[in-house]
């Protein structure tokens, strides 16, 4: 049978298993194809049919296969057998033990080296959506298994205890027998301590406490556990309980816990305590913190950020992103009766943390927050407090207009022009917001809009450099392009935008928007739309030199939705068409596009983006336009925001140095900004954190797996043996990166706890060190242009091996010929392979190519960089619109990232890289073409489903 021949076939065989067509499933096995057939599937790649059987929960199927030779320990891709799949997916056993009966291994290891048992453990405390039964559980346990094997994670079973506890349990379970209890007596009679600690240096008291966990913890201790255990953070098993006060066990734990010597009173590492836990989690107990606080806690305590019990209500973590933060509020239920307790007990609504800011200034940040905005005012928060940059509630509250209207109407005295300490009004803040709703507010309520910033812009001026101008049309001040100088204007009655302006405010009265603001009169000439260069973007299509290059997207395998299917299918979305044509065109047609039945409807996007294509040529007339990359804002303070950042974090470096001179470094700039490629908004910095120590401790292996082609690792050099490096090390003394992560990152955030406020400049997110894993700090950013702007900041720890070039380098390459490579000096950046599909993961770190991408760069001619700035930028706009599925409800994952991008820019570059002049000017017309290609080869990318590989990575056998 040939190889096409056998596909065939165990394409019919896996079409007879979906149709449940037993009959011809047999017949087909029985003709000679094997019962190890396997089927390649886009998401998983290739399956095998019996986990495939096993998957979809069907005994019958797979006890055909094994009767007929299936391979009960058939490996797929990431080394995981059919005996992985059933723990998930077989509810009542039968299909476990039918693998059993044939010979599954319980202690195979796939390649992150975790058996069966201990990848369902970690697949569960993943996603909680997932779990098991409780005779699976137990059956694996009793049954031969390994009880001293490690996860990928470096957890023994007994750390599992919490996932353990909410177990389903199966009815033929018939143990009185507490679950947990159960589980610990068996891993105590088979060797296992309840003293072991994790990688985060957790032990399994830490774990039963998370759980709530009355039976397991009381066990724990009865066998010696410490209730004073830390871990890497300085968390006590009594913080852990304080994740999860709502469970019904929360009580007797803390007794438990208390009398066997833990303390309420015990901090972190971050100097937070039980009631801070408490008041941190989306499950906020009233009973719980009435508890703490009758066994003395203090209510109003601030942890080393100058954090109250108040504050955590509202801000949930400074180790979570602020936009994960904001996605997550709603699940925080009941948070006025929290405020209202805390206060009764003695908290202060007005507490001020190191940056100045009251509970009041952070819940102003989130729109769902509006009830708890409301209960802090009738507590007595103070909407005149003012922060370290010196913004008071109102100009905090110039986000949202249901927020702002609490703060208005709050009965408070308050200065409705004051000033920050850039000399910025509540309606500067407002027009940075982009908030249309929240001018009109602020105007009706008496705001001056003749008040200038400490840079001489009032909000009109100000609105003009930040590209506002559309909401002041809204209002009937300017009539102008978004790309147009904006000279002051002069009306027939002689009146300037100012003066309309102030005469504006006085007329609104909160009904009609005709009624609110005086009608626009246009004096000024139509601007004709034309773009400098052969290629031209414009809403005449006649008008268009070269119209078969307009930047559009179709794909053959559409469907051509009618209007009433377009609604139904848009049923949770507003699919309205908003046909403005300034540069921040938001129509939902444009952003979203449907998926549906398994194609793809590009017929109204299409149509869209050709009614909106003024809009899109204003916008890349805008970013061809800005002089620094693609920050379209053209202000100084793009490059005072990069100058303080460097600086803020060269005063870290320096305060690490001091606490451990082995983390001694060499700042590096890196990404973007390093390439000169930074788009939008200053506000995303990546810097390597090279540690000079480590460079030349540890010698350089490159792996010589295909998948792992770009990673290395660092065994120890023999002469270092005995020092203080390790502690680093794993058992076979290869650097392991998380425990080096994990010990910087610790004294980059007490560092930084430390380091004294910053004029514009305060952190909103430290570092996470649990995992060991990179992590991003940031940070809030206040002054005239960017108002609390978010600041993300990647810390890269990186390694630079002297006098080493990897060998995989691509020199036949063109571009790269003339970088003389040699010379050049390679960084290894500590990223680690998954885990879930890694074994040792945590000893292979990857090799960046971003020094090499950079000198490229800088190379190249600048109409091509700013070609690849403009494609960039596009990504940033609606015009890149997001799929929408349909049947599941969901969006799908971009697939154009900054990657694909940049990976299409370079090969671009290869090809025609004999064809370019390397002294031309930037002209807007070559950019245009090199934006096409870019564009053109990632067409080509989507219609052949396939990137091509980094152009400066080989294979091993080229």
């Amino acid at each position: 049978m040939t190889k096409d021949t056998n596909h065939c076939y165990s394409r019919e065989l896996f079409e007879a298993f979906d149709d449940n067509d037993e009959e011809t499933f047999v017949k087909i096995l029985e003709s000679g194809v094997s019962s190890n057939s396997c089927l390649y599937d886009s998401e998983q790649g290739n399956v095998c049919i019996l986990s495939n059987a096993v998957r979809k929960g069907s005994t019958k199927f797979v006890d055909i296969l094994l009767k007929y030779g299936a391979d009960p320990n058939y490996e797929d891709e990431d080394g995981e057998t059919p005996l992985f799949e059933a723990l998930f997916s077989d509810c009542d056993n039968s299909i476990q033990e039918l693998l059993y009966k044939y010979g599954a291994n319980k202690n195979h290891r796939n390649k992150a080296g975790n058996t069966p048992l201990i990848q369902l453990m970690i697949r569960c405390s993943d996603d909680h959506a997932y779990n098991f039964q409780s005779t699976t559980l137990f059956y694996l346990l009793e049954s031969g298994i390994d009880f001293q094997l490690s996860s990928s994670r470096d957890q023994k079973l007994i750390h599992f205890i919490a996932l353990v506890h909410r177990c389903h349990i199966s009815k033929t379970d018939i143990s009185k027998r507490h679950v947990c209890i159960r589980y610990l007596e068996i891993l105590i009679q088979n060797g296992l301590s309840v003293h072991l600690k994790d990688g985060s240096c957790v032990t399994p008291l830490h774990y039963a406490a998370m759980a709530c966990c009355e039976g397991a913890v009381d066990y724990l201790i009865d066998y010696g556990a410490k209730p004073n255990a830390r871990t890497i953070s300085g968390q006590l098993p009594i913080h852990f309980l304080g994740q999860n006060a709502d469970r019904p066990g929360f009580q007797k734990c803390l007794r438990l816990l208390l009398d066997s010597g833990s303390s309420i009173k015990n901090v972190d590492n971050q100097g937070r305590n039980i009631l801070h836990y408490l008041t941190t989690t989306n499950k906020v107990s009233k009973l719980a913190i009435e508890t703490v606080i009758n066994e003395g806690m203090n209510s109003d305590i601030k942890d080393n950020c100058g954090l109250t019990p108040l504050h955590l209500c509202v801000i949930p973590s400074i180790f979570v992103h602020p936009d994960e933060l904001e996605d997550d509020e709603e699940d925080k239920t009941d948070i006025s009766n929290i405020l209202t307790c805390l206060v009764h007990y003695g908290a202060s609504v007005n507490a001020v943390d190191k940056n100045g800011l009251t509970p009041l200034h952070y819940s102003l940040r989130y729109e769902l927050k509006q009830e708890i905005i409301g209960t802090l005012l009738k507590l007595g928060a103070d909407t005149n407090l003012r922060t370290m940059t010196g913004e008071t509630a109102l100009h905090r509250a110039t986000l949202y207009p249901n927020l702002l209207r609490e703060v208005l109407n709050s009965g408070q005295t308050f200065e409705i022009n004051a000033t920050d300490n850039f000399g910025s009004t509540s309606l500067h803040w407002a027009i940075y917001y982009f908030e249309e709703d929240c001018i009109y507010k602020l105007l009706k309520a008496g705001a001056d809009a003749n008040i200038c910033d400490l840079e001489g812009r009032s909000p009109v001026q100000y609105a003009i450099i930040s590209k506002r101008t559309s909401l002041f049309k809204a209002l009937g001040i300017i009539y102008c392009r978004e790309t147009d100088p904006l000279p002051c204007k002069i009306y027939p009655s002689g009146e300037t935008d100012f003066n309309v302006f102030l005469g504006a405010h006085m007329q609104v009265d909160g009904t009609n928007l005709d009624e609110k603001v005086p009608k626009q009169i246009n004096i000024s000439e139509q601007t004709q739309n034309s773009l400098s260069g052969e290629c031209k973007l414009s809403s005449d299509e006649s008008s268009s030199d070269c119209s078969e290059q307009n930047i559009t997207y179709s794909r053959s395998n559409t469907i051509d939705l009618s209007e009433e299917t377009y609604t139904d299918l848009f049923s949770g979305l507003d699919e309205e068409c908003i046909g403005e044509d300034h540069m921040w065109c938001d129509c939902p047609l444009v952003q979203t596009v449907v998926y549906h039945n398994k194609m793809v409807d590009t017929v109204k996007w299409t149509f869209h983006c050709e009614k909106h294509r003024q809009s899109l040529a204003n916008y890349m007339e805008l970013i061809l336009n800005t002089n620094n990359m693609g920050l379209y804002i053209d202000s100084t303070e793009n490059s005072l925001v990069a100058e303080n950042i460097k600086k803020f974090l060269e005063k870290l470096a320096f305060g690490v140095k001091q606490r451990n001179s082995l983390f001694e470094c060499e700042l590096q700039l890196a990404g973007s900004w390093k390439e000169g490629t930074k788009i939008v908004y200053p506000d995303e910095f990546d810097f390597k954190w090279i540690l000079t120590k480590f460079s030349t401790a540890f010698e350089v292996i490159e792996s010589n797996e295909e998948n792992l082609r770009s990673y290395v690792k660092f065994p120890f050099k023999e002469q270092y043996r005995d020092s203080q490096f390790s502690e680093f090390l794993d058992e076979h003394f290869f650097l392991d990166g998380r425990k080096v992560i994990r010990a910087l990152y610790t004294i980059i955030n007490d560092v930084l706890f430390e380091m004294p406020p910053h004029a514009q400049l305060y952190p909103v997110k430290y570092l996470k060190t649990e995992k060991g894993s990179i992590d991003t700090l940031s940070f809030r950013w206040v002054s005239c242009t960017y108002k609390n702007m978010l600041i993300d900041i990647d810390i890269v720890p990186t390694l630079t091996p002297p006098n080493w070039i990897p060998r995989y380098m691509n020199n036949s390459k063109k571009m790269l010929q003339n970088l003389e490579l040699e010379n050049h000096t390679y960084s290894v950046v500590l990223k680690t392979p998954d885990s879930r599909f890694v074994k040792n993961w945590n000893t292979l770190f990857r090799l960046s190519l971003s020094d090499v991408e950079v000198a490229i760069f800088k190379a190249i001619p600048a109409s091509a960089l700013k070609g690849y700035i403009l494609v960039k930028s596009l990504t940033n706009t609606l015009f890149f619109p997001q799929i929408y599925v349909t049947d599941e409800d969901y969006y799908l994952k971009r697939f154009i990232t900054t990657y694909i991008i940049k990976t299409c820019f370079l090969h671009e570059l290869e090809e025609d890289i004999n064809n370019i002049s390397q002294n031309q000017e930037c002209l807007d017309h070559l950019a245009k073409i090199w934006a096409l290609k870019i564009v053109s080869r990632i067409e080509k990318a989507i219609d052949t489903k396939a990137v091509a590989r980094h152009l400066i990575l080989v294979r091993q056998n080229n």
